[in-house]
This record gives structure tokens, C-alpha cells and sequence, in this order.
């Protein structure tokens, strides 16, 4: 009763009346009828039914959005049943534990991604157990791959920003690491397919061609000199900085790389040559920046004016090392590199548990649907972008934002790695901005166009997760260098200690070291692993 209580008041009659779930279903289903099917669930799962019922009033209550300024009545519906669905879902996780679960394993803000989306996530978590860390990555670099330089975003004049980045799922061996990007790449891949179907089709018909003698191509009426065809291509692997430039060439919307082992990725820099200068290239790839390759063996050079690629791969926290070895860990090269390592690697387990395959393939709907959007090209072949702006509420949180994580370093004087990661990631803020604007638009949460300040509060928040599994990784690869006796001792210091508590702790844990030799710790990884900012007080660097 207390249910069709709520629902018989009159500020939901229309959404008894009214409303479909077409966007979500692909079929017309009222809403009512939902709430009924759902409800027998919510119960078995549920022990106390008047826990629920306080739960959902509460919903509705909380729903109410007329007195919101940026009220909109033709999105009222949508906005309330995606609000009752969200709360629902989180009731859930909450009521059967996993919620708790969840937080334990992973510190990814997933209330950033549209729901739909964020439902995938959470059901290859709960019956494939993929790391929400790894499919969440997975999925921003997806829709980076698919979007390449079809959307952009203005800024201000003169600061225009494209979504590609470079994505590493960093686990220990058995981390579940693989299985999840296959997942979230299976639709890229099929489309992938399709696209050589078609470049084959090119192929034999540009042979045919060559294969006429020439007086007979003109009197056929086919060109002497026929071009050769244009491959098409949205993801690749195992390519050399000529390679993905030819590639590059033929395909202005840009595409992904994909590499099973990141680590493959970097051995490709010094392939052919020790001195190579792949990593210059890539950073300016990652800055979009004009790039030209002339082989001898090629007439015409390969010209890229505004190259985009999505990098995506994995790696053990082992070869973490590997990524900033020489000048990769003084260029920049490293600091460009999103790292999604959960709180604690470890390798996965299974379960019994059933996925829902219905939710599973609202992600392949969802890719196909960007995948299959119209590229506009102007007279030369170039991409004609959807420009996005940003909402003045948007610019606003931006540069508060930039500024007092400015502010905080310039007081300090010196930057800790914690805060250094920050602003060395904040170059991601706007991209971020185009992945989820874009997100949202393909679950029918907004129009392409404008970035509000909900989604420039959402990008500072993978930032700022970002920020922290960039710590995470960096620490790792210190903390590994060390002995086994100096890595118990690290990992049993708090926060902040002294170096009599390093001692006490030596004694407790009856580790093979004298006092001098604590002494000698201390001060060798001063600047490395702690900090002093005053005599006898030690704090850890790498906290997040």
C-alpha cells in the first residue's frame, strides 16, 4: 500500500502516465508495472521491508526537482527515474554487502559515468569478477578510441583540447588485467572487421586495375595512375612510429593502440634503432602536434596536421619500471600515463555468480551507437569537428580548481610527488570533460554541446583518482627496490613516525637490523620515500 501511496500522489501521476523506458529497453514498458517487478526483488534481498519503505520515500522525496533552477520539464521524467534507478542500485549494493566490498577493492568514482554505463562496470565486478579499476579504465579509453577528433572542446580562444590519452591497467600477474579490456573492446574490434571487409573489397579492385594494361584503362575510362586505397583502421597493435603515421594518414578520425603488454609498446621505441626518437614522437602525439614522416622508399610523405590515438594496454606492477627508465622519467613521457591500479593488487578470483547479459550488451549498443554516428569531412578530406563549449559555472570550476592546487604547491615550495602527479594530470581535466560529455550524451542524459559544471566536477574527480594511482604506482616502484627486512619495515610505519617508533617497530616485527642500520634506512630514502619537514619527524611521501 505504501508504495501505490507514493506513486498516487500528484506530483508523480505523470510518471505513472507517461513514462517509457524506451531509451533503456529499446521497448515501451510503463513505469509502474517496473516498480511492481522490481519490488518482489528488492524484498527477498532486503531483510526488513520497513527499511525499504523509509528508504524509497525517501527517494522520492529527495527527487522532487521543481524548486532546481536548471529544472527542465521535457527531461523531468528521464531525470526522475534515472535519480530512483541510481539510489536503487546503490540501496542494493548497500543492503547485500557489496557496497562495502566495492570500497575495500576500488577507489574509482564511478557515480562520474551515466548510469547504463556505470550498471556494466558493476556486473562484470559482481559476475565475471573484472576489477572495477580495469573496466572503468577500459571503458574511458573505449569511448576516447571512438570519438578521436570528431569531438573537441573550446576553452577559450586559441585552447582547444581532443580526448585521446594513454591508459595503463597495472596489476601483479593473475590480476584478471586481460580480460576486461578484450571486453570492453569486443564491439571496437567487430567494427574493426567489418572495416577489412570493405579494405579488402579496395584492394582487389585497385590490383584489377593495375592488372589492365594502360591504353586499356583510358579507353575503360579508369585512371592511369590509379591511388592507391585508403585503409581503414580503429584500432591497432604492435606498430613502429612509421607504421601508425601511414596509418594515421588514411584515417584523420584518428585510432586506438592496443597493446595485451604495455611493455611491448616501449620495446618498440629502440626496435630498430637505440637512439630512436619514438618517445618525442609519441609525447607529440599526445599534444596533437603536427607531425611529417619521409621514408626513401616512399615518394610522398606521410602528413598527420592533428594526429589523435588512444593508447591502451596492460602491465605488471614489475615492469612498471620499465616505463620510466632514461628520459622517460624526466620528459614527461611517464607523467602522461593514466594509471588504474587498484588499492590492493592482487590476483583474482572467481565466483558462481551469473552476469546479466542484458546489461552486459548495453555497452556494445552503446559503442555501436558512437561508432555509427556520421563523420562530417570537409573538401580536402579533413574532419569537421563538433565543437563542444563550456558553461560559465564550468570554466569557473576549472580555474578555482587549477588555481588552489597552484596555490597549495607554490606555498610548499617544493613539490611532493602527491601533489606534483596533480598538476602534471591536469592537462586530462578538459579531456576528460569530452569522454564524459560524450558518455552522457550517448545514454541520452544531455544534448552534444555545451560541458556543464557536473561534468567538470566529474573530471576533476578521475583526476584526483588518477592523481592517487599514480602515487600508488610510483611508490611500488621504489617500495620493490628495497629488501625484504626494509619493505616490512615500510609498509609497518604510519604516516608520520619517529625514528624511535622505526626502531620500536624493527623490535616488534624481530626484523634482522640494528639501530644504525634504521638510521642509515632512514636517511638513504630521504626524498625518496620520507620526508622531514622538522629534526626527529619523518612522514611517508606517498600517502593518497
Amino acid at each position: 500500500m505504501w508504495v501505490a501511496e507514493c506513486l498516487n500522489t500528484k506530483e508523480y501521476d505523470h510518471i505513472r502516465n507517461n513514462t517509457k523506458l524506451s531509451s533503456l529497453l529499446g521497448f515501451k514498458i510503463p513505469f509502474l508495472p517496473i516498480i511492481q517487478i522490481f519490488l518482489p526483488i528488492f524484498a527477498q534481498r532486503i531483510p526488513s521491508g520497513e527499511c525499504l519503505e523509509s528508504t524509497i520515500k525517501c527517494i522520492y522525496k529527495n527527487r522532487k526537482m521543481e524548486n532546481n533552477p536548471d529544472y527542465n520539464k521535457s527531461n523531468h521524467t528521464q531525470q526522475m527515474y534515472d535519480g530512483i534507478l541510481d539510489d536503487a542500485n546503490d540501496l542494493m549494493l548497500q543492503v547485500t554487502g557489496e557496497k562495502e566490498r566495492l570500497s575495500e577493492e576500488t577507489d574509482f568514482p564511478l557515480e562520474v559515468f551515466p548510469a547504463p554505463m556505470r550498471d556494466v562496470v558493476i556486473e562484470m565486478w559482481r559476475g565475471l569478477s573484472y576489477p572495477v579499476d580495469f573496466t572503468a579504465g577500459a571503458m574511458l579509453a573505449a569511448v576516447a578510441m571512438c570519438t578521436g577528433s570528431t569531438v573537441r572542446a573550446k576553452f577559450k580562444t586559441g585552447w582547444v583540447s581532443f580526448c585521446n590519452m594513454f591508459v595503463a591497467v597495472v596489476g601483479c600477474p593473475g590480476a584478471n588485467k586481460t580480460n576486461p579490456l578484450k571486453a570492453i573492446l569486443a564491439p571496437l574490434f567487430e567494427y574493426d572487421s567489418l572495416l577489412d571487409e570493405k579494405n579488402r573489397e579496395k584492394v582487389r579492385a585497385y590490383r584489377e586495375t593495375l592488372a589492365i594494361p594502360a591504353k586499356h584503362r583510358e579507353e575503360m575510362g579508369l585512371p592511369l595512375c590509379p591511388e592507391e586505397p585508403i585503409i581503414e583502421q580503429l584500432v591497432v597493435q604492435d606498430v613502429t612510429q612509421e607504421a601508425i603515421k601511414k596509418v594515421l594518414s588514411h584515417n584523420p578520425r584518428g585510432v586506438g593502440l592496443y597493446q595485451d603488454e604495455l611493455d611491448g609498446w616501449i620495446s618498440n621505441f629502440t626496435r630498430y634503432n637505440k637512439d630512436s626518437s619514438d618517445e618525442q614522437f609519441w609525447l607529440s602525439v599526445f599534444s596533437n602536434s603536427w607531425s611529417k614522416n619521409g621514408r626513401k622508399s616512399e615518394m610522398l610523405a606521410n602528413t598527420v596536421n592533428e594526429p589523435v590515438v588512444t593508447v591502451l594496454g596492460s602491465i605488471q606492477d614489475d615492469l612498471l619500471q620499465s616505463l620510466c627508465i632514461g628520459k622517460r622519467g624526466k620528459n614527461g613521457f611517464f607523467d602522461r600515463i593514466l594509471f588504474t591500479r587498484p588499492r590492493v593488487s592482487k590476483v583474482g578470483k572467481n565466483n558462481k555468480d551469473e552476469p546479466n547479459g542484458e546489461i552486459l550488451k548495453q555497452w556494445d549498443n552503446l559503442m555501436w551507437k558512437l561508432l555509427n554516428r556520421p563523420v562530417v569531412v570537409d573538401e580536402r578530406g579533413r574532419i569537421v569537428p563538433t565543437m563542444l563549449s563550456y558553461t560559465e559555472e564550468a570554466k569557473d570550476i576549472i580555474i578555482e580548481w587549477q588555481n588552489a592546487e597552484a596555490d597549495d604547491c607554490n606555498a610548499r615550495g617544493k613539490l611532493k610527488p602527491a601533489k606534483g602527479s596533480i598538476l602534471k594530470l591536469m592537462t586530462y581535466v578538459h579531456r576528460f570533460c569530452i569522454v564524459l560529455h560524450v558518455m552522457r550524451n550517448l545514454c541520452n542524459e544531455c544534448e552534444l554541446g555545451v560541458i556543464d559544471g557536473r561534468v567538470a566536477t566529474d573530471a576533476i574527480s578521475l583526476v584526483r583518482y588518477f592523481a592517487r594511482s599514480a602515487i600508488r604506482s610510483i611508490e611500488y616502484i621504489y617500495v620493490s627496490q628495497l629488501s625484504a627486512t626494509e619493505q616490512i619495515l615500510y609498509e609497518n610505519l604510519p604516516a608520520s613516525f619517529t625514528p624511535r617508533l622505526a626502531k620500536d617497530i624493527v623490535r616488534k616485527e624481530e626484523l634482522i637490523m640494528c639501530d644504525r642500520e634504521v638510521e642509515r634506512f632512514l636517511a638513504d630514502k630521504l626524498n625518496v620515500l620520507f620526508d622531514r619537514p622538522q629534526h626527529g619527524q619523518y612522514i611517508k611521501i606517498y600517502q593518497y
